[in-house]
């Protein structure tokens, strides 16, 4: 009788363990897969540019462009320099043309287009952080890269086209070569910039200030050798704003526009997703 008795305490006992065994287990589960109890969520990382490959190997690769580029157009730079600034209506003294270094004169603004590409996408991952995470940075970067390119192509074909429907030959040259002379010299002043912001954590505020800064004075120059260059007096100022805001500013307006519009159609899609 004590014996029987024995064996069904025991089997009690092994039934309660075994019932606990499969509860703890069932918590342990739901534990597990409830995503509301894993604990606290992490904040990401900052990512900074001189971490990103898709920043790091452009930016040394103009590098290297820019200082061999730099190196073989040094003098034309200067005469290009003298020529915008000290504006001369019959220029004879071109002895040193810009076509034996036209492909230098290439190279620095394909640069520019380069470093203008890496402003906008520090500027628009800073105020979309999402966008950096949707979107490949070297697909970005490329984007913005050929959008800058084929602006500059299309200002220098309307240019051309227009400037030889209105104005002569020799004014034209003179435009075109002052316009080249700009937008490759400009890389100059963006590479220490664009530098600056990649390894020193610049703040946006000032990025976007200094950004502005360079913008309106390089519009400036090019509004000062429109004037110099086409009109003579301030009987043409009228058509001269016209003519700037018309091929100059507009373009740009709409090229801000495009980018704003190709960030909101990565968040749409990556929303769909």
């Amino acid at each position: 009788m004590n014996n029987i008795c024995h064996i069904l305490q025991q089997e009690c006992v092994t039934k309660e363990h075994g019932l606990l065994l499969k509860r703890s287990g069932k918590v342990f589960t739901e534990y597990s897969q409830s995503p509301d109890i894993l604990g606290m969520k992490g904040e990401p990382r900052p990512e900074h540019l001189y971490s990103d490959p898709a920043i790091i190997i452009p930016l040394l690769l103009c590098f290297i462009l820019f200082c061999h580029a730099l190196k073989k157009a040094k003098v034309s730079l200067k005469q290009q320099m003298s020529d915008f600034i000290q504006h001369k209506e019959h220029n004879h003294h071109y002895h040193l043309s810009l076509k034996p270094d036209i492909r230098y004169f290439t190279i620095l603004t394909g640069i520019s287009c380069v470093l203008c590409g890496i402003w906008f996408f520090h500027y628009f991952t800073s105020t979309n952080i999402p966008l950096s995470h949707q979107v490949s940075h070297e697909i970005l970067l490329s984007i913005y890269t050929i959008l800058i390119a084929l602006l500059y192509c299309c200002k220098y074909t309307l240019y051309r086209f227009i400037n030889w429907i209105f104005f002569d030959k020799e004014q034209n040259k003179t435009w075109l070569k002052g316009y080249i002379f700009l937008h490759a010299g400009i890389s100059i002043i963006l590479f220490p910039f664009i530098i600056t912001i990649i390894f020193s954590h610049l703040n946006l505020n000032i990025s976007l200030l200094i950004a502005t800064v360079i913008y309106i004075c390089c519009k400036i120059l090019l509004f000062y050798k429109s004037f110099k260059n086409f009109f003579y007096n301030l009987y043409g100022a009228i058509h001269l704003i016209l003519y700037f805001c018309a091929l100059e500013i507009v373009p740009d307006f709409l090229l801000w526009k495009v980018m704003e519009y190709i960030n909101s159609i990565s968040n749409f899609n990556f929303l769909l997703h």
